[in-house]
């Protein structure tokens, strides 16, 4: 059985508010099935919130997302960063919570990669 992943409350607000809504549970089974420690599996979802933010800040579409928003999104608005606490400002965490050194779980979508969800 699948735990819940607690988050406080702005990380949640963020997922629920953004495109990324629908894949909130896809990434929690995802970080459990990899058997990431609790304290990981929570650092991550907060990482991925933080990128959703951004993406709803910034207009973003879930076809437009891809490895060019991660990188704009770690080199552009990082840096630069003045998100409300709490948020995971770590490049390291945010560049593996993001998955780009394994393709990542972000970049697969279903809407981007899967005929039967095109429209």
């Amino acid at each position: 059985m699948q735990k819940a992943i607690i988050l406080q409350p702005q990380p949640r607000a963020w997922l629920e508010g953004s495109i990324l809504r629908p894949y909130v549970s896809q990434h929690g089974e995802h970080l459990q099935r990899r058997r990431y420690a609790p304290n990981t599996q929570r650092a991550y979802l907060c990482c991925i919130a933080h990128f959703a933010y951004w993406l709803t800040q910034e207009g973003y579409d879930l076809e437009a997302i891809g490895q060019g928003a991660v990188m704009r999104f770690l080199s552009e608005h990082l840096p630069a960063c003045a998100c409300s606490d709490p948020v995971r400002r770590l490049r390291h965490e945010l560049q593996a919570a993001l998955g780009l050194e394994a393709g990542g779980v972000v970049l697969q979508y279903p809407a981007r990669n899967s005929p039967s969800n095109r429209s």
